[in-house]
């Protein structure tokens, strides 16, 4: 299920992570705008399985995700987590973050944004653990934006 939901990301995201700088004279457009990206996260919202959608803030997971992306996360057993696995988690000011498994620490996981330097500062466990990334959407721009 993780390859799967990986190259959903990848699809969903329009490959931004193939290209490692975008030129600022670059005509490059987006044939779908933010809206019409958080248009499709709220229909795949929509679909069931208890899914949630939250908007992202910041570029910890660039290029799966930028600022303004969009996620979706369904619940998914706390016991089937491995590394890799993007996860939604519930900090203790009340923000969901959305940041890779890298390593568990007995019944815990240490999470890291995939551009952060450092591993975040809370562990995620079954209390603060709310999904596993399902879909991730945003626009072209959103992502040529982030990577500049």
């Amino acid at each position: 299920m993780q390859k799967h939901v990986l190259c959903l990301i990848a699809l969903c995201t329009g490959f931004a992570g193939c290209q490692s700088s975008i030129p600022e004279d670059s005509a490059v457009r987006s044939t779908v705008s933010p809206s019409r990206a958080r248009q499709a996260a709220y229909k795949v919202e929509r679909l069931g399985n208890g899914r949630q959608a939250a908007q992202v803030h910041g570029n910890s997971m660039f290029p799966l995700m930028s600022e303004n992306a969009v996620v979706v996360y369904e619940p998914q057993a706390y016991s089937t987590l491995e590394p890799g696995v993007i996860v939604v988690y519930e900090r203790r000011d009340g923000s969901l973050f959305c940041h890779m498994l890298v390593e568990k620490r007995g019944q815990a996981w240490v999470a890291q944004g995939i551009n952060n330097p450092t591993t975040d500062d809370e562990l995620v466990h079954r209390d603060n653990y709310r999904g596993v990334v399902y879909a991730s959407f945003m626009s072209w721009d959103d992502a040529r934006k982030a990577n500049q």
